[in-house]
């Protein structure tokens, strides 16, 4: 893999999640006039910009995985994670007393932080089955 490409990409989703850290406000009010609905769009997007942090990281990973022709096991973690922790642990923080989380219930905060803290998780996954394809694959070159 072209290195430059991959610290392109990886500064281009820093770049982008913190203007929209920044700016989380003056985007939201871009698109409402109601100070109200801005407020909450703007909350809302701190957790979209940490999201998209994770999701820029995830898919460069998982574009390298396939080169090494890794496909099964990136799907059953997309699965597991985003299905099962970011959505599933989106709802059962929304709709149930969860004490810590308690002030994103019946939020669509829960959905996003859940979301995000799965992506990260994936992210984290497809970086430690990337560090072993480039691992096996180096040991294989040099035998």
């Amino acid at each position: 893999m072209n290195v430059a490409l991959g610290l392109e990409s990886a500064l281009t989703g820093i770049a982008l999640a913190a203007i929209l850290f920044i700016a989380n406000q003056e985007v939201a009010s871009v698109y409402s006039d109601s100070p109200a609905v801005a407020g909450v769009a703007s909350g809302l997007l701190l957790w979209v910009a940490a999201y998209h942090l994770a999701d820029a990281s995830q898919t460069l990973c998982v574009f390298v995985l396939r080169s090494y022709r890794i496909t099964v096991a990136p799907l059953v973690v997309y699965c597991v994670l985003l299905w099962g922790l970011g959505l599933g642990g989106g709802y059962l923080v929304a709709y149930s007393d969860t004490g810590v989380w308690s002030s994103m219930a019946a939020s669509p905060a829960a959905f996003w932080a859940c979301s995000a803290l799965a992506l990260l998780v994936t992210a984290a996954a497809f970086m430690a089955m990337l560090a072993k394809a480039a691992a096996r694959s180096t040991h294989h070159a040099s035998a």
